[in-house]
């Protein structure tokens, strides 16, 4: 029995758009509005540097798949390559020279992308490697400013923009500074570390606003919060108390807040971590790796959820 036989409501499809077809119109956008970007003045590239050396060798090298619809593939009329990488490099050059064919393409295989930017000196990679996760924990709000409208056309088509029904989140770690103790926590989390990621419970109601400044009054669903058994010596209990009451004062101060799930009811494998203390956020513990038949161990964070739950607050 499908959907409609079991409610009696006709379901209607949604009108079909292909993923070439949202790339390739953003591609005609990012021409649009290069007449009307700025080139980056030469004098703002400092001799020794690499963007003064790409300045002076008159193009800008990158690599890319092509053999990937819709990122990198070869045009089917003109046999040249298209899609979205192509689109971010002519708009990366354009940016540094105000002509986006002073590009030179370099096809590559999925497997050799990250070999071409290897440097000769081998402990550059770990520098780089951090610099890579914590830039990115740091621009982890870039789908909401995507659906917000903020991003350029080639990164979020127009069309993305203000179509959400409602807003979801998942929130575990934060910091409050850029105090190196507490970064290389952060880095412990990004490394699956869970028991020494950083716990910010005030972090929650600070995104919790910044979604009401970008969306207004539409709808948030918190789809994921939760902790190990331990994490930055705060036990999962005290963690789940202090983020709901976060979300508490956020309702108070007028932020649509519609509901909250908790990560997660029983043990489950992360990822590819090692199961064991520093990786389960069950409410109920399972011993996933030796009891075949997975009885349900009832914690004391299950106890403390059950009495915010039977109270409506925390």
């Amino acid at each position: 029995m499908d959907y409609e036989e079991l409610t009696g409501q006709r379901v209607i499809e949604p009108e079909l758009t292909t993923r070439a077809l949202i790339l390739s119109d953003s591609s005609i956008r990012a021409n649009e509005r290069q007449l009307a970007t700025p080139a980056l003045p030469a004098d703002k590239a400092p001799a020794g540097t690499a963007l003064r050396r790409i300045l002076d060798r008159g193009y800008i090298t990158v690599a890319v798949r092509q053999d990937l619809p819709g990122f990198a593939f070869p045009d089917p009329q003109t046999g040249e390559l298209c899609g979205l990488e192509i689109d971010l490099a002519r708009a990366v050059a354009f940016r540094i020279f105000a002509d986006c064919d002073r590009v030179k393409l370099v096809p590559v295989k999925t497997a050799e992308r990250i070999a071409k930017l290897r440097p000769k000196l081998g402990f550059i990679d770990y520098i780089l490697e951090q610099y890579s996760i914590l830039s990115t924990l740091i621009m982890t709000n870039w789908w909401y400013q995507g659906m917000a409208g903020n991003l350029d056309e080639f990164l979020c088509p127009a069309e993305c923009a203000g179509k959400l029904d409602f807003v979801g989140l998942d929130y575990y770690w934060g910091i409050s500074s850029i105090h190196p103790e507490r970064v290389l926590h952060l880095m412990q989390a990004a490394y699956r570390h869970f028991d020494q990621a950083p716990v910010l419970p005030e972090a929650l109601g600070g995104i919790l606003q910044n979604l009401k400044t970008m969306f207004g009054n539409m709808p948030i669903i918190i789809f994921e919060n939760g902790s190990v058994d331990v994490a930055d010596g705060i036990d999962r209990a005290t963690y789940l108390c202090e983020h709901i009451k976060q979300i508490q004062k956020a309702v108070t101060r007028g932020i649509n807040v519609q509901g909250y799930v908790c990560w997660s009811i029983t043990s489950n494998r992360e990822w590819d971590c090692i199961f064991g203390k520093g990786s389960d956020f069950g409410l109920f513990h399972i011993d996933l790796d030796y009891d075949p038949s997975l009885r349900r161990q009832r914690t004391a964070s299950a106890d403390a959820y059950q009495q915010i739950i039977q109270n409506r607050t925390a």
